[in-house]
């Protein structure tokens, strides 16, 4: 009798080692999968929080960009109404003043060519 019960307790032995070997087998597989998961969670978090930092960049960019444009257009603005009911609006120009002024305008041009009307500026004589 004791080899049947020593038969039947090796057995229940190894039964329960198998069965905590898959137990310990399984909490490891979800171990592994959730750190996985952490690691894609914090990956994404990186990634927006480097998208964010980069779109308050571009936006301090485009607002610092806009401030000359605002100044020059509020310059232009006053300047152009005064220039067409000036008393010599519709005067010729002196030869040598109009050869600055395309001398400027050629200048202008180079520094920003994709304005409108430098194309034209560029080539003229």
């Amino acid at each position: 009798m004791t080899w049947r019960l020593t038969l039947w307790a090796s057995l229940a032995g190894v039964l329960l080692i198998c069965g905590l070997a898959l137990y310990l087998d399984g909490r490891a597989d979800a171990s592994r999968r959730l750190r996985a998961e952490v690691a894609a969670a914090q990956s994404a978090a990186d990634r927006h929080a480097l998208e964010a930092e980069g779109e308050r960049d571009a936006a301090a960019r485009v607002a610092a960009q806009q401030v000359p444009v605002r100044a020059a257009e509020r310059i232009a603005a006053a300047a152009i109404p005064k220039a067409l009911n000036a008393e010599d609006a519709n005067a010729p120009l002196d030869p040598d003043r109009a050869d600055r002024l395309r001398l400027a305008d050629r200048q202008l041009c180079a520094a920003a060519p994709a304005l409108e009307g430098c194309a034209a500026a560029l080539h003229a004589p």
